[in-house]
């Protein structure tokens, strides 16, 4: 089983930047310049801007960015509400992905009515999880999975506890995936 880390993450990923579709290629082509060497990776997250997106857009602005170490973070809650869909993961190296950001939707509200403080843990909404990670492995991808919950009923909640049953059901989540056992 690859080995993978869970990241529990509260409000924001400190390691990545995270960009809009419409900032992120004048930022990638600034840091390109300023780390020519190509030591830094800068990546590239979709964020639904009043619900303007395209599917490849991260992908593609990385792509264009002609940066050596230039990666997305793919989001499987934005992905879900922009209708993205989740089978194009397959499509792209593992090692494009710099972290994979990790929750579930619930099934109300109505998708176009979902924001990100509806995200709930993994297993309790109606993602397919379990599938969007083995094709995430078949990647070649054993990197970070990063937990994102912005959801406050849980900021309510004892913080450890929060982590404790989010590290759980994450990794409840990876060995469906990787045992194919529910």
């Amino acid at each position: 089983m690859p080995h993978m880390l869970v990241g529990i993450c509260a409000a924001l990923v400190a390691a990545c930047f995270a960009f809009t579709a419409f900032a992120a290629d004048v930022h990638l082509s600034q840091t390109g310049s300023d780390a020519a060497d190509g030591s830094r990776e800068t990546p590239v997250e979709i964020l639904v801007a009043d619900g303007r997106y395209e599917r490849s857009q991260p992908a593609a602005i990385a792509i264009d960015a002609d940066h050596p170490r230039a990666k997305i973070i793919p989001d499987v809650f934005h992905m879900h509400i922009t209708h993205s869909g989740f089978t194009g993961l397959k499509h792209l190296p593992g090692d494009f992905f710099a972290i994979f950001q990790f929750n579930a939707a619930p099934a109300a509200p109505a998708i176009d009515q979902l924001k990100d403080e509806h995200r709930v843990f993994p297993g309790d909404g109606i993602l397919p999880l379990a599938d969007i990670l083995r094709d995430l492995l078949a990647t070649g991808y054993a990197d970070c999975i990063s937990l994102e919950l912005y959801n406050p009923e849980y900021w309510k909640r004892d913080l450890e506890g929060v982590a404790r049953e989010g590290r759980e059901k994450t990794l409840k989540v990876i060995a469906q995936a990787t045992t194919g056992k529910r």
